[in-house]
């Protein structure tokens, strides 16, 4: 089902937002996506930085746009095992995958928990206003499709603290 135009708009102009706001975003040094399922099976040190050679993306755009990138293997809780370097990576890419594809991320960002959280720590004011931006509209369009889950998700991820970021 298309969008309506204004929530069309929201979304184009929140997919420039996200390549502005995390431009030079890079996960150099971070725990890397196929490092999180290793770290959840109780991995060795060797296994987990096995696992870090096989995600050897350097732009979180392309990996959002061409992959290699298995997003929806992932429950939320693979979120929590990455770190502040990690999330600020994997967060855009997720935005702007959802962005771009209706591929939503909303509930696997493990957003809830609210912006003071440590694997957003590194996220900054520009940052944390794009996410605030995202659910608002991720809320909006769930109200406009009458999914009263995906509304009450967003509404209450707002409330947790993001919307105090929302310009």
């Amino acid at each position: 089902m298309p969008l309506r135009p204004d929530l069309e708009q929201r979304r184009r102009d929140l997919i420039e937002r996200v390549l502005l706001a995390f431009k030079d975003v890079k996960r150099t040094g971070g725990v890397s996506w196929s490092q999180t399922f290793v770290i959840d099976d109780y991995g060795t040190e060797s296994e987990i930085a096995e696992a870090a050679e096989r995600d050897c993306e350097l732009d979180w755009a392309e990996l959002a746009r061409h992959g290699p990138w298995n997003f929806e293997a992932a429950a939320c809780g693979v979120w929590g095992f990455l770190d502040a370097v990690g999330a600020r990576y994997y967060l855009a890419a997720a935005l702007l995958l959802d962005l771009e594809t209706g591929r939503s991320a909303h509930h696997e960002l493990s957003l809830d928990s609210g912006p003071n959280e440590e694997r957003w720590s590194l996220l900054d004011n520009r940052q944390r206003a794009v996410v605030a931006m995202y659910l608002r509209w991720k809320r909006d369009v769930a109200g406009i499709a009458s999914d009263k889950h995906a509304y009450r998700n967003a509404a209450r991820t707002l409330a947790n603290g993001w919307d105090a970021y929302a310009t």
